[in-house]
């Protein structure tokens, strides 16, 4: 049950980020609170998260491409995931 809630919470803060890039620039401080959420998460249900799913994040968000490319890239690990 525990690891459900985890998934699903986890779910829903990919696609809030998913969206918020794709209205506002990376740099923004809404932004880079929302990516620091979603890397506590991680982190936080570690026994429940793939590392592999984790690197492929971690590697979204520190790649510097324009907003569009991250919801796109973004949008693909959250179909990985359903």
């Amino acid at each position: 049950m525990s690891f459900f809630f985890w998934f699903v919470f986890l779910l829903i803060n990919l696609k809030v980020i998913a969206v918020s890039m794709m209205v506002q620039n990376y740099r923004n401080i809404k932004i880079k609170k929302l990516i620091k959420i979603s890397f506590h998460l991680i982190n936080k249900c570690n026994q429940c998260m793939n590392t592999l799913f984790s690197k492929i994040l971690f590697t979204i968000i520190k790649s510097k491409k324009t907003s569009k490319i991250y919801y796109l890239k973004l949008k693909k690990v959250v179909y990985i995931l359903k």
